[in-house]
């Protein structure tokens, strides 16, 4: 008797239907995919945030931000050290 294993769940489910917003962006903080999250909070659909800069949602004071906002970011900052981004 063998017991199946669920599938294991795809990349694609994962990312949209995260419980918090996700945003993939170029170094240069061009949105190439973003979350469904993301979306709703943005009031924007998915489609209409991709292309966009992430620099271009912020409000002016989110916007005054070092000359690499992306770099502001620990998380971005340390792949970025690394050469992962």
């Amino acid at each position: 008797m063998s017991i199946d294993k669920p599938p294991a769940p795809d990349f694609e489910d994962l990312f949209d239907g995260a419980p918090c917003a996700l945003v993939v962006t170029d170094e240069d903080g061009t949105i190439l995919r973003s979350n469904r999250i993301f979306s709703l909070w943005m009031g924007i659909s998915q489609e209409a945030l991709t292309q966009r800069r992430f620099q271009d949602l912020l409000t002016m004071g989110g916007k005054n931000l070092p000359s690499d906002p992306l770099g502001a970011t620990n998380a971005h900052a340390g792949l970025r050290c690394r050469g992962k981004t």
